[in-house]
């Protein structure tokens, strides 16, 4: 298993993380120059990496059992509508969709759905996120000098970019797998609804948070080893969360706010109960 997970790794850490690790890393050690890696990154790799490894953990631990043949095994390693941007499949949530055999009746109601779920997708991504974009690219990645309403609105504007971007191809994913007769996990699930931090992630990328929380968490001991152990092993996991996000030290430092943030409410849980309880609309807030 070890030696199939670093075969697995090794291509998504050289076309993805070898010019952060080598510029924060090997550069200052050993006094070298800094230097700029070119790689044009392959297509859907994050996600052909994360699927891999569900299919060959959940086989090492005996959560699927079932024989694959090599075509249906490329079909789920390769299933086009979520190669993107998610959701992450595993093994008994595709294969065996992928292994029945298809209907030959078609009705409207089966075309008509998934079309309305595809459309929604788009409209959430083309209408909204992309023009809110203009705005939030405008404050962010300009040297112009911002009013701290504008950059308020900035930050607000981006909450609502970034989930009707990710959530829209999470819809358009769903509506094109339905057409095809497969169903998809859920993957968004009211997460701007959430009262706390751990609300949240048990509503935004799912599949993302239960990946996590199966092939990182629980393998180093989870909850089951003391507070302590479980406060490195939750900010451990969102560090790599963020960092798989993308190869820079903005996103570690953002996976890291979110360790600390879900390590600081595990802690209030365990010791204050529901004491200094905020109303919830305060806390959606």
């Amino acid at each position: 298993l070890i030696i199939s997970l670093i075969f697995i790794y090794a291509p998504l850490i050289l076309f993805k993380y070898s010019g952060f690790l080598y510029n924060s890393f090997f550069a200052p050690i050993f006094r070298l120059d800094e230097r700029t890696f070119d790689f044009a990154i392959p297509l859907g790799i994050s996600f052909v990496t994360f699927t891999l490894t569900s299919f060959l953990v959940d086989i090492y631990k005996n959560k699927y059992l079932e024989k694959v043949d090599l075509i249906t095994f490329l079909a789920y390693i390769l299933y086009f509508p979520q190669l993107i941007a998610g959701p992450i499949l595993r093994p008994n949530e595709l294969i065996p969709q992928l292994q029945k055999k298809l209907e030959t009746k078609i009705s409207l109601n089966k075309v008509v759905f998934p079309i309305f779920i595809f459309t929604i997708g788009c409209l959430k991504k083309f209408l909204f996120a992309d023009y809110l974009s203009i705005f939030v690219e405008r404050v962010f990645d300009t040297n112009l000098v911002n009013s701290s309403l504008e950059t308020a609105l900035a930050i607000y504007t981006f909450s609502i970019q970034i989930y009707c971007d990710f959530s829209g191809y999470t819809d358009m994913a769903f509506g094109v797998s339905l057409l095809l007769g497969i169903n998809l996990p859920t993957n968004f699930l009211s997460p701007y609804q959430a009262s706390s931090l751990t609300d949240f992630w048990k509503g935004w990328h799912i599949t993302l948070s239960n990946f996590l929380r199966d092939y990182i968490y629980i393998p180093l001991g989870g909850n089951r080893k003391g507070l302590t152990l479980q406060s490195r092993n939750l900010i451990f996991t969102m560090l790599i969360g963020g960092l798989w996000h993308g190869a820079s030290w903005t996103f570690v430092i953002w996976g890291g706010i979110h360790g600390l943030g879900l390590t600081l409410l595990r802690l209030k849980k365990e010791f204050l109960g529901n004491f200094l309880r905020l109303p919830k609309f305060i806390s959606i807030f």
